[in-house]
């Protein structure tokens, strides 16, 4: 059995600063990773737009288990990344991959190889 690996993404207002399009190929590129036991951690840094509802509707499928959790400040880089490695240790996950709302997954064995 592999160990569990929670992919923690950062976001603030992605919809508004990357769009739809970027938004969707980053998930795709995580939803495409050839590992059987990831967790995907949303930590949202009080975004004002609608970067959540797009994320939720992309993820209701149950391909991936993924949590969602909208924090009632911004609490920066550091801040919020630190929540979700908390909150991953409490899900059970043994590895923490944090990945910027601004990344593409080139590789579908990038967490399997790491």
């Amino acid at each position: 059995m592999r160990p569990k690996v929670s992919v923690i993404v950062l976001t603030y207002n992605t919809l508004t600063k990357l769009g739809e399009k970027f938004i969707k190929l980053m998930i795709k590129s995580i939803l495409n990773q050839d590992y059987p036991d990831l967790m995907l951690i949303i930590i949202d840094n009080c975004s004002q737009d609608n970067t959540l509802k797009y994320i939720k509707k992309l993820l209701n499928d149950g391909s991936i288990e993924f949590h969602i959790i909208k924090l009632a400040r911004n609490y920066g880089y550091a801040g919020g990344n630190n929540r979700g490695a908390i909150y991953s240790i409490f899900r059970k996950a043994e590895y923490l991959f944090f990945m910027n709302d601004d990344i593409i997954l080139l590789d579908n064995d990038i967490i399997k190889t790491l």
